[in-house]
């Protein structure tokens, strides 16, 4: 009769796990280490060979009966939560009973054995159906005021410049021209004019030097903002 009732116990526990339903006794997962701390020293694989296996001590009858080689064949091969999960099933039908000694020693109650049910592991969460939008990238942001302001400062500059550059570049290239057929008259003229026509010719060479020296100088201005005009063009954004 007894071995009947065990048997139909046992069954009834594994209904239940099977439905999913939690049993009426259920204690904490604290309550359970404590309990195995007792038992076993909390070495879940202890297997002396005293007949008692686990970090709960369970016999193999007992392992068997509720449902226990459903995880593996001896407690002490089963998982500290696949334990715990057989010993909610054997606490489901007999309370603390089984761990006569430890229970009293840890004063465990039927208070205790309705704690929060050990933890369950979680499902995974599902990964979204829609993949998550790109970045946009942001606008480019249009120059501020005072940026517009330098480079339109620094464009008429360089304009101003460069133009400036250009017609004294000019200048010393026609004095240099002046200069150099002043020289050719004087070679071809007859030696006794060569003391008349030298002050021209030298006049003519220091406005040719004058005007290399003015355009070079002219030429330094218009590279130097060229320079800044790129400088403002960067700070505004404007490329090309």
């Amino acid at each position: 009769m007894a071995t009947h009732l065990l048997r139909l116990a046992a069954g009834l526990a594994l209904a239940i796990a099977g439905t999913g339903l939690v049993p009426t006794y259920a204690a904490s997962s604290d309550t359970w280490d404590r309990l195995a701390q007792c038992e076993s020293g909390k070495r879940w694989t202890i297997n002396t060979g005293n007949g008692y296996y686990g970090g709960l001590q369970f016999s193999a009858g007992t392992w068997r009966a509720y449902g226990g080689e459903q995880f593996a064949p001896q407690a002490h091969r089963a998982t500290r939560e696949q334990q715990i999960t057989v010993a909610e099933r054997l606490l489901a039908d007999r309370g603390w009973g089984p761990w006569p000694a430890c229970s009293a020693k840890l004063k465990l109650t039927a208070t205790d054995a309705l704690g929060s049910p050990f933890p369950s592991v979680p499902a995974p969460t599902p990964a979204p159906t829609d993949p998550a939008r790109p970045p946009v990238a942001p606008a480019p942001t249009p120059p501020t005021a005072d940026a517009a302001t330098v480079l339109a400062a620094a464009e008429r500059k360089a304009t101003n410049t460069a133009t400036k550059a250009a017609r004294k570049q000019a200048e010393a290239d026609s004095a240099k021209a002046k200069t150099d057929r002043a020289v050719r008259n004087a070679r071809k003229a007859p030696p006794e004019q060569w003391a008349a026509r030298a002050p021209k010719v030298t006049r003519l060479q220091n406005a040719a030097i004058a005007a290399a020296e003015v355009a070079t100088k002219a030429k330094a201005d218009a590279d130097r903002a060229d320079r800044k005009l790129r400088d403002a063009r960067a700070a505004a954004g404007v490329t090309g």
